[in-house]
């Protein structure tokens, strides 16, 4: 039981010190993107320092958001995310991995609607991040991995999704 409340400590401080970052460095749209991620991390009975370090790239997209203050940033930042929920060791089974990042695409595109973002941006943000997340959960499939592969899978959604968008 000890073992168990540690687990829920340390991953509720690294939750709380995500949304704060997010929100203090990006606004609160930064901060709520990531929160099924750190909801299901604090919930989840497996060590979280893996699924941590798969989650850093979103550091390098919130960085490249301060220094630019373009918001653009926030989509590969929110695929990044995505792909870490889908790659939780808790998602077992491939539909799970879709909805999971499923969730977060839609959230996004709901915040990016919320801030009026024209018909035509939303279907190109829909499409990439359908196809980027549809890729990259395939390459992953159905087994557990490794918390490099994870953070690898994740840097590569969120370059893709860079792309994507014809930076």
């Amino acid at each position: 039981m000890t073992a168990r409340i540690h687990k829920v400590v340390a991953a509720g401080t690294i939750a709380v010190l995500a949304i704060g970052a997010g929100a203090f460095f990006g606004g609160w749209t930064f901060a709520l993107i990531s929160f099924p991620l750190l909801l299901t991390l604090v919930r989840s009975d497996y060590d979280w320092k893996p699924t941590a370090i798969a989650a850093a790239p979103g550091l390098l997209w919130l960085l490249a958001f301060i220094a630019t203050g373009d918001r653009r940033f926030f989509f590969p930042y929110t695929l990044q995310y995505a792909i870490v929920l889908a790659a939780l060791p808790d998602m077992r089974q491939l539909w799970e991995r879709y909805a999971g990042c499923a969730i977060v695409i839609a959230l996004f595109l709901l915040f990016r609607t919320l801030q009026d973002a024209s018909l035509k941006v939303l279907t190109v943000e829909l499409l990439v991040g359908a196809v980027v997340g549809a890729i990259v959960v395939a390459i992953h499939g159905q087994q557990s991995r490794s918390g490099l592969v994870r953070f690898a899978l994740a840097m590569l959604a969120s370059l893709l999704a860079f792309a994507g968008l014809g930076f």
